[in-house]
């Protein structure tokens, strides 16, 4: 249903499903005397610093302790922090779900450039002004009233203090103050009011944005404009809605839905209204994309495991273009500008390239031949093709021109570059990249050239981002510790912010304006 980076799983997953959200717990752990020796009190975090150097047992060493310059530990119970001062090259650290309360053992380790804290029984902030390299903080769902002492983190660019009874001169004066320093921060009070307070409607005109959310217990499909403050539910049905996809004429959006037992292509009004089923079968089919016409919607089916490519028109009549074609499976379809054309990644024998099928007369043409092809993206001239490829072991954006069949590598680094997607006047490329550490976005010329950074949400997840018409501004998806929330970027200014936070599953942004 969407394609997504998580530096520890796989980079292309596929969820044919409208969202859930799953977490392990670490056992229970003893303090053990090598621990203790180590400087550690408390077992559970002994225990995750074991799991992580894959040292059940015996001395720890400081060469070893110093090796790790990140640690993920969600669920781990931790009360005591003490010993944590030990891995003093630790860049990234998550410990959320957790007992902790006080944050002194953190102040030595000057390193930290992102910071997970959430849902724990944390007050006091002040042992973090120490940490002038932190670029994130998550502390949600904690009891922290002042938000002074993080005033002086001069590098700190998102902050999420959600859920924290947080007092008046925090709300009235520093929380401005950290956005006009172009700080992102996400906030909503205990009580579920959204900071500033948000409004449950929106005349259908308004709709700027379209998003599915779980937050209301199964996903419903919401429009909301630009800010993101004023939003209205179009689906408003006890099943799962997902996947909204904007007709060209901006009259209907195509959705899937399981209300029929397993997720389906559906159709409606903006307004919600005259709900139509246009697929049936006992496998999943989800992830529509309307033709430029607005005759066809390409999707993804998901049979017996294996995602195929297929379309299909309101009279039910539907196509495989990955059976046709003879491909194991079939992922990534983009249709051209005109229509005429889809393009889309073919595997055969365990190998993927980016093939183009003609759609009136069923011409298949190879466009690459690298052998680990995907995310396909059309110039706006219909002329040439953005795709990732694998070559030596990391991934990264290549060009085609598909008049003179001339393929060029844009991107070269050591990290994965992946997701190209083409802005709508031909300027530039947007693509998602993990070259330095997590992944973000980074924009550059589409004849290649400088790459820009263009985010620095620091997120264990990117999902792929979609243009606005005026090709300004960029929606995109977060996933961080199973929450997923809504992004806005504007190419002009470099500044982002956040469109929802709310803890539950916000999938796929698409702008109307």
């Amino acid at each position: 249903m969407r394609s997504l980076i998580a530096l520890t799983a796989a980079w292309f997953v596929l969820l044919p499903g409208c969202g859930e959200n799953h977490k392990s717990v670490a056992p229970e752990a003893n303090l053990t005397s090598e621990d203790f020796k180590a400087g550690f009190a408390d077992a559970n975090l002994a225990e995750a610093v074991r799991n992580l150097l894959q040292r059940p047992e015996g001395p720890l060493s400081e060469a070893e302790l110093l090796s790790i310059t990140w640690l993920a530990a969600p669920d781990y119970y931790i009360d005591d922090l003490s010993g944590i001062e030990r891995l003093a090259n630790l860049e990234q650290l998550d410990l959320s779900r957790s007992r902790i309360i006080d944050l002194g053992p953190l102040a030595r380790l000057t390193k930290l450039s992102h910071l997970t804290l959430d849902d724990n029984r944390i007050t006091d902030v002040t042992p973090l002004i120490s940490l002038f390299r932190l670029q994130t903080l998550s502390l949600r769902n904690n009891g922290i009233r002042r938000i002074a002492p993080l005033a002086g983190l001069a590098n700190l660019h998102f902050v999420t203090l959600t859920g924290n009874p947080l007092d008046e001169i925090s709300l009235t004066l520093h929380m401005p103050d950290f956005e006009e320093r172009g700080i992102i921060v996400a906030y909503r009070a205990e009580s579920g009011e959204q900071f500033p307070s948000s409004a449950e409607s929106l005349p259908i005109e308004e709709i700027e944005i379209l998003y599915a959310t779980n937050k209301d217990g199964n996903s419903e499909i919401y429009g909301a404009d630009r800010s993101g403050n004023q939003r209205v539910n179009l689906t408003r049905h006890p099943a799962s809605d997902c996947d909204p996809d904007w007709s060209p004429v901006r009259q209907q959006i195509a959705f899937a839905s399981d209300r029929s037992g397993v997720l389906q292509i559906h159709v409606m009004a903006l307004n919600g209204s005259g709900v139509q089923q246009l697929t049936a079968s006992p496998y999943a089919k989800f992830d529509p994309r309307w033709s430029p016409d607005g005759e066809w919607i390409t999707f993804i089916a998901n049979v017996e495991g294996v995602s195929d490519v297929r379309i299909v028109n309101f009279q039910g009549a539907e196509r495989s273009l990955g059976q046709e074609y003879g491909f194991e499976r079939s992922t990534s379809p983009a249709w051209s500008p005109d229509g005429t054309r889809m393009a889309f990644s073919g595997y055969k024998e365990g190998r993927s390239s980016i093939y183009i099928a003609n759609m009136d007369t069923g011409e298949l043409t190879q466009v690459s031949s690298t052998g680990y092809e995907n995310g396909p993206s059309w110039s706006p001239d219909g002329q040439r093709i953005v795709f990732s490829s694998t070559k030596e072991n990391n991934k990264g954006i290549f060009r085609t021109d598909l008049l003179t069949g001339e393929t060029m590598n844009l991107t070269s680094s050591p990290g994965n570059d992946i997701l190209p997607v083409w802005s709508p006047d031909g300027r530039l490329i947007v693509f998602v990249s993990d070259r330095y550490g997590k992944p973000e976005l980074f924009l550059m010329d589409s004849e290649g050239g400088e790459v820009q950074k263009l985010t620095r949400v620091g997120f264990t997840g990117l999902v792929a981002p979609a243009w606005s018409e005026n090709g300004r501004e960029l929606i995109f998806e977060t996933i961080d510790n199973g929450d997923f929330d809504l992004f806005l970027a504007d190419t002009a200014t470099m500044e982002v912010r956040a469109l929802t936070e709310n803890s539950a599953e916000d999938i796929k942004g698409i702008f109307l304006r």
